[in-house]
């Protein structure tokens, strides 16, 4: 009995090969994961038909019960490596397959390749003597699959406490983290659902991730005992099996649903945001490809990798990145967003060299606007969006407009502590520093008492203080700060030499100035206006004139 051939469809410039279970574009493998590869061969085998979401998901995940989410997740990264003109959504219905699909013979390739055996070794010697020659950059040409966010499905954490009635703590951890992280923006997150049909089984987590389409898997384990709360939770890899993160959490207190929310809080901080664990392991793998084939997320993740170095030589690196990444893709909005994220970084960190600040800005809000009329904007971009406007708005005087889109940037990622710090010096120019205080109270319960992070927030706080309260608040508050930021420092250095010249105290204001001049004798009057060009330096009790009066030169 003959054995029956798989046979391959070919549309547009790609080919579903099903021999090799790949998708293909001039016979390099795209490297589409096998349930989006299940799901498209399942589409393109219907073409033309309508294919409810039921039927795809029978198809693809037989006798597993997922949501619509895993689908989602499927379809979302087809897209991102074939375009959205193949694949049409039928709102509430399901999806159809557009694109005109021919079937190729397996038997007649095979044929083919056969008539042309003889030549095929000198060919394939000529084509690798051309690669050593030529660097092999004609072979490196061709563009791979863009790569996709990353997607997490959260476990039922296992209760260790022994206490049957203790037993809903496990699964009140992992939903808790399961809404939170939803609201991290460029991560998707399976829905509870599907991730707790695998609770209590001793289960690969290489196929849990199959399974649910996720690339990484959060488990942990909750343990109470009186009124002591620990809980352990570690990611991992789901396509290599590996452990990426690992961390003990531990709380004290009498109200168990009020440690549940305080240490899940943590966790989200930890894996979410500009600095989490999950975005550091995509700057890691976005540095970890060959420049020759960087799509247009790499280029994003790359410039947001050397922003979170928090260097100013980190930062002129973003430049050149931005621009290669801008001719290969010139109407990317999620570059334009970068570039202008990248601009507003440099004043946001005093690294600005430019002459024309207020012409920069307006440059940065050009980029941000092209950007925001993009339609099929990620939630990412959106923040990176909103961050910007937050800054032109700020710096334009238009400062209800400025605060309202630091709240929408907020909104977008309420567990990046990192962010509510940058963005609390808008409410403070705004003139609304006890805004900024609350937000400031937010990001400190992200974070562990004794994180460097905490730092950051007091120095940002004593700037709040200083316009809330007074000096003397705001000294109470710099008097505690142990930070060897260079940030952190100018700024204490800076807040303090302004709050000691307020209260009359001059010779200590000065030795301020000496501190600061020994950290960075850069900083001057004029550095100083170049940085806050956008604030009033005008009148008696302007910082301009408290830093004259103080020595600064």
């Amino acid at each position: 009995m003959m054995k029956t051939v798989a046979r391959s469809y070919a549309f547009g410039p790609f080919v579903l090969n099903l021999q090799r279970m790949a998708l293909q574009r001039d016979g390099v493998d795209l490297g589409l994961r096998p349930k989006a590869f299940d799901v498209l061969r399942h589409l393109v085998e219907r073409a033309g038909t309508l294919v409810t979401k039921d039927e795809l998901i029978a198809a693809s995940w037989p006798n597993v019960i997922v949501s619509d989410d895993a689908l989602t997740q499927c379809v979302r990264d087809i897209r991102k490596v074939i375009g959205g003109d193949y694949i049409r959504t039928v709102a509430r219905r399901g999806y159809l397959f557009a694109g005109d699909v021919s079937t190729l013979d397996p038997i007649k390739s095979r044929r083919e390749r056969r008539s042309t055996g003889v030549a095929a070794p000198f060919m394939v010697a000529l084509l690798v003597a051309f690669a050593i020659v030529l660097g092999a950059g004609a072979l490196r040409s061709r563009e791979p699959a863009a790569p996709t966010s990353p997607s997490v499905a959260v476990l039922p954490f296992d209760d260790m406490g022994g206490d049957p009635e203790l037993a809903y703590f496990g699964r009140g951890v992992s939903e808790d983290i399961i809404t939170m992280l939803a609201r991290v923006p460029n991560l998707t997150v399976v829905a509870r659902n599907s991730s707790f049909q695998f609770e209590g089984q001793l289960v690969d987590i290489r196929r849990i991730g199959e399974n649910l389409g996720a690339t990484h898997v959060l488990q942990g384990s909750v343990r109470k005992d009186s009124d002591r709360l620990r809980i352990v939770a570690q990611l991992t890899d789901a396509r290599t099996g590996k452990n990426v993160w690992a961390e003990r959490f531990d709380g004290t207190g009498g109200d168990a649903r009020a440690l549940q929310d305080e240490i899940t809080q943590k966790i989200v901080a930890a894996l979410a945001g500009t600095a989490g664990t999950i975005a550091l392991l995509q700057y890691r793998d976005a540095w970890g490809k060959d420049s020759a084939n960087l799509q247009e997320y790499d280029y994003a993740q790359r410039v947001l990798a050397r922003i979170a170095q928090g260097t100013p030589e980190a930062l002129e690196l973003t430049d050149a990145m931005l621009r290669e990444g801008l001719a290969r893709y010139p109407n990317s909005s999620l570059l334009k967003a970068q570039a202008a994220g990248s601009i507003i970084w440099r004043f946001a960190r005093g690294w600005s060299d430019s002459d024309d600040p207020w012409n920069e800005i307006r440059k940065a809000g050009e980029l941000a606007r092209e950007a925001r009329a993009d339609p099929t904007a990620s939630p990412m971009m959106r923040m990176n969006v909103h961050i910007v406007m937050a800054y032109v708005n700020m710096v334009e005087q238009r400062f209800d407009q400025a605060v309202a889109e630091a709240q929408a940037a907020i909104a977008l990622a309420p567990y990046d502590g990192r962010l509510i710090y940058y963005l609390a010096e808008i409410p403070v120019v705004a003139g609304r520093p006890s805004l900024a205080l609350a937000w400031i109270e937010r990001a400190r319960a992200l974070y562990p008492p004794d994180d460097p992070r905490q730092q950051e927030l007091s120095s940002m706080e004593a700037y709040a203080l200083l316009h809330a309260e007074g000096p003397i608040a705001a000294l109470e508050v710099l008097d505690s700060i142990r930070s060897s930021d260079d940030v952190v420092l100018r700024t204490t250095y800076l807040l303090r030499t302004y709050a000691l010249v307020l209260l009359g105290r001059l010779d200590e204001a000065k030795a301020e100035i000496r501190k600061l001049r020994d950290h960075d004798p850069t900083w001057s009057l004029a550095t100083h206006r170049k940085r806050f060009f956008y604030t009033d330096t005008s009148g008696p009790d302007s910082q301009i004139e408290a830093l004259a009066a103080a020595g600064l030169p």
